[in-house]
This record gives C-alpha cells, structure tokens and sequence, in this order.
C-alpha cells in the first residue's frame, strides 16, 4: 500500500489496522477450528544467537494430501517475538495483501472506501460465525 499509507490520515490508518487485524484473526481462527485434525511440524530453527529476524518453518499436514509449507517471518520487538509475513507454500501474505489492497484502491477511489469495505466483510463474517448452526 505504501504510497497510498504515506498520504492516508491518522484515523484512516487506525482505522485500516483495526478491520484488517479482525480479518486475518477471524480467517484464522476459523480455519484452524475447522481442520481441527491438522497437525503442524516445526522443522529445525536456523539462527543466529543476536538475531532480530527469523523464519519459522513448518509443515502442516492434513489428511489425504501433501503436507503445506507455511513459514513465518518474525521479528524481535521490545523481547517478544512478533509474526509480520506468512509465507503459504511461498506466497507472502504481505505481498499478496499488498497488492490486493492496491488493485481495490484504484477501482474504489479511496483507502477510506477499502476500509468501509473491509468493515463491511468483518461485520458479515462476524454474523456467519456468531449463528448457531442449523
């Protein structure tokens, strides 16, 4: 989004953090309630002792297919280990939000359209997954 990040307002990048951060924890959340049956093998770390960056590679194994590659780049900050980028059998979830968020922003006119948008999504999902089943 950079250029686009660079020239929203405070409120719109506040506002952008909070609808996206609700999106990917409930897309998460729910996919991980559903394959409760997954299974996640960490593969061996490679870091340095003062490094402030590392990939966290693993294998998630579902039954009946391949294993998927997900590996997370993370960050140390403030002593905590922080996640910035997932990496799904090598697609980046930052590039691909990225120009996502770019593409949607050119044909809605603005970053405060996108944002209604993704508040829109959030609030629909929240329905869905509130709902008793049937």
């Amino acid at each position: 989004m950079g250029k686009y990040w660079k020239t929203a307002t405070i409120s719109d990048q506040t506002r952008f953090k909070h609808e996206f951060q609700t999106l990917i924890i409930r897309a998460y959340a729910r996919a991980f309630v559903e394959y409760n049956d997954w299974t996640i093998r960490y593969l061996p770390l490679d870091m340095a002792s003062n490094a402030t960056k590392v990939i966290v590679k693993t294998n998630v194994i579902q039954p009946s297919i391949q294993p998927v590659e997900v590996n997370y780049r993370m960050f140390l900050n403030n002593n905590e280990w922080k996640v910035y980028d997932i990496m799904i059998d090598g697609v980046s979830l930052i590039t691909n939000y990225r120009s996502t968020f770019a593409d949607e922003i050119q044909t809605k006119g603005s970053l405060s359209a996108v944002i209604d948008d993704l508040a829109k999504r959030n609030a629909e999902l929240k329905i869905r997954l509130c709902s008793p089943m049937l």
